[in-house]
């Protein structure tokens, strides 16, 4: 062997035990968790949580505009199925609810959507507890939403499954486009819990495993009960998936879901890769010092 191939090799060699003694595993799981993703992925980082829902708006307007925008470059347009966003459960969104009531009340936008949940609680849906019944106080009275736009899970406490099947065939009724065999939601938002589940996909669940329903019911051992939500392959299919992330309690969940190991049964947001364009919209107290995923653009408000 010549002598200065024999350098180049010998250099190589040094590189290799160098990057692996500053965090080389680190640096190529978070490298082929990004070449797995095929989203065109954005990192939106705000102040404090009033800010994160200022930006949940603006993004949901950006996503919902669209629509306009391809109608006016259409000279013979054709009527076509109203765009559909899934709405999630939670704390957070409520913040998003309450500004936009305040301030975008009078956008004519809200009554041009079909309004879905991207999970829900088995209990009425007039329980405290619901999720449909928190945006509905919030959100979808105060705007006086049409009934005939407002599509929440049809509980059935004593047969959940029943319920999911019910609500996967309502929303393949409107939704009629599909990608992969799946309905295309023009946007899905989605919470995070610091157990890394999101919508009510939990760790070692279930539902982590279906790969062709597009609602499932999920039974969550930890809590004692079912859940049904909208699984991982039709989350994927979807134009927009905007995560909302609040509170110092969710950083370790970030740091696992975007720089660990890529272990979704015990990560389940890590399921979330798919969707054409996948907002995190994270505030301060979320992110501390994680660095956003590695193939984000990243923007600081």
């Amino acid at each position: 062997m010549q002598p200065a191939r024999l350098m180049l090799y010998f250099a190589q060699w040094i590189l290799l035990i160098s990057f692996n003694r500053c965090g080389w595993k680190s640096f190529m799981t978070d490298l082929l968790n990004s070449s797995s993703n095929s989203s065109k992925i954005e990192c939106w980082v705000a102040r404090d949580a009033n800010q994160l829902a200022q930006l949940a708006c603006k993004v949901l307007l950006q996503t919902l505009a669209s629509t306009d925008e391809a109608a006016k470059l259409d000279r013979n347009p054709t009527p076509s199925p109203l765009p559909a966003v899934a709405l999630s459960g939670g704390t957070t969104p409520k913040k998003l609810y309450e500004f936009i009531t305040l301030v975008e009340s009078s956008n004519p936008i809200w009554q041009q959507v079909e309004w879905f949940w991207s999970d829900e609680r088995n209990v009425p849906l007039d329980d405290c507890d619901s999720n449909y019944g928190m945006a509905r106080q919030y959100f979808l009275q105060p705007l006086q939403i049409p009934n005939e736009r407002i599509h929440p899970v049809p509980i059935q406490i004593q047969h959940p499954a029943k319920a999911a099947a019910d609500y996967e065939a309502e929303i393949r009724k409107l939704i009629p486009e599909t990608r992969k065999g799946q309905p295309v939601f023009r946007t899905i938002f989605l919470g995070l819990g610091d157990d890394a589940h999101t919508a009510s996909l939990f760790p070692h669940t279930e539902a982590l495993k279906e790969k062709t329903l597009s609602v499932v019911s999920n039974h969550v051992p930890k809590l004692a009960t079912d859940r049904i939500t909208l699984t991982a392959p039709l989350i994927n299919a979807a134009d927009n998936v905007i995560f909302l992330v609040s509170e110092t309690k969710k950083r370790e969940a970030l740091q696992q879901i975007w720089h660990g190991k890529n272990d979704p049964e015990l990560y389940p947001a890590q399921l979330i890769k798919g969707a054409r364009r996948l907002v995190w919209i994270v505030d301060s107290g979320a992110i501390g010092e994680t660095p956003p995923p590695v193939n984000a653009v990243t923007t600081v408000f």
